[in-house]
């Protein structure tokens, strides 16, 4: 028995002295420096539509190691891992974003030697039409230190020179955490470029009634998929419209205006075609008599202002500048005077006749005149 406590003793000093050794001066653990790959993303923002189908590219560049200014490719810990892959791909989805933010992930692996390695990840401008990419970078560091092992963080541009923006500033193979983080980049953003139209009324002609109005249906076609779509109606506030867009596929809304009114549509991805044509009267079947006319006001290419007057309704496709329709009513009817413009013909034939009479009886008598 005393042999078996004199052992559970010793046990319980070994492990005390383990413990004491698990701890420094001040009582505190010591902290394992990671050496594991670290999951790092970005974010991918666009406005205003979405081209969905298309895939993104982002070249991944090394820069410098900020410790020794060394700008040879550091060697991974693990052979055939990358420390850092050479390009970033996105293909966008439909259902791959939050109001329009989609997540790009990729994995950092250890280097093989201790040093801040600083990287840099631009976008390819992806040449999709009506498209305004970023021309920006993030700036990553990858730190491996003796102390914390590898971590990695985005930082502002280390280029930069002013106090507001200090860049990356390293001492003691550790990245200075009080500089302004604030301008940081973290997010690629692509805008879809958008434009707007208008169609006004005007109602005329001496059968016309200024309180009538009239149904003109718009027709919204587009090239390609487009997701996150924000076309509005103005009306009395803005009315949603439209949120998305199949390739080829016309979209058709209704709306009814009367004399002396304006539709607003805004939003519209610019490319997508559109046409405008009146139907009919309202409550009516067809136009009622009323014959429609319309001027298209679009812009070329070159910004430059055209004018037409379609017959059959307005086609145009949507650019930088905001396209106008101006649709005319006119009715008009012949007054009634009270004569019969027909009879006209047999009114002559009979004034003829009857001058061809009186004729004859002057006649008659001046012959008799010049007997007597």
């Amino acid at each position: 028995m005393k042999k078996f406590l004199a052992l559970l003793l010793s046990v319980l000093m070994l492990l005390t002295m383990t413990a004491a050794f698990a701890a420094d001066g001040d009582g505190e653990t010591t902290v394992t420096p990671n050496l594991d790959p670290v999951p790092v993303s970005f974010t991918k923002l666009w406005t205003n539509a979405i081209p969905v189908g298309e895939k993104l590219t982002f070249p991944v560049e090394f820069i410098s190691n900020s410790i020794t200014g060394d700008d040879s490719l550091p060697e991974p810990a693990v052979e055939g891992e990358a420390v850092m892959p050479t390009s970033l791909t996105l293909e966008l989805t439909a259902d791959g974003h939050a109001n329009g933010v989609y997540t790009v992930p990729f994995t950092v692996n250890l280097p093989k030697e201790y040093g801040v390695y600083i990287y840099k990840i631009t976008e390819t401008d992806p040449q999709i039409e009506n498209t305004t990419p970023d021309s920006g970078a993030i700036f990553v560091a990858v730190m491996y230190t003796n102390e914390d092992g590898l971590v990695v963080t985005l930082i502002n541009d280390p280029s930069e020179d002013n106090t507001d923006t200090a860049g990356l500033e390293v001492t003691d193979k550790a990245v200075d955490t009080d500089i302004d983080t604030d301008n940081k980049n973290d997010q690629f953003q692509n805008q879809y470029d958008i434009g707007s139209f208008q169609v006004s009324k005007s109602i005329t002609g001496n059968a016309s009634t200024a309180t009538d109005k009239f149904v003109i249906k718009v027709t919204f076609t587009s090239s390609v998929d487009l997701d996150m779509v924000n076309v509005t109606f103005q009306e009395n506030g803005d009315e949603v419209i439209i949120t998305e867009m199949t390739a080829n596929t016309p979209i058709e809304k209704t709306f009814e205006i009367g004399d002396g009114e304006t539709l607003h549509f805004d939003g519209i991805p610019q490319g997508v075609v559109v046409t405008v044509v009146e139907t009919n009267q309202v409550d009516y079947e067809d136009l009622n008599y009323y014959v429609a006319t319309y001027e298209q006001t679009a812009y070329d290419a070159d910004g430059n202002e055209v004018v037409t007057n379609p017959e059959n309704g307005a086609e145009f496709t949507i650019g930088t500048d905001a396209c106008e329709v101006a649709i005319t009513n006119t009715k008009e009817t012949e007054i009634p005077t009270g004569v019969e413009l027909d009879s006209i013909p047999y009114i002559v034939l009979l004034a003829v006749a009857a001058l061809g009479a009186v004729a004859f009886v002057v006649k008659r008598r001046m012959a008799a005149a010049d007997e007597d």
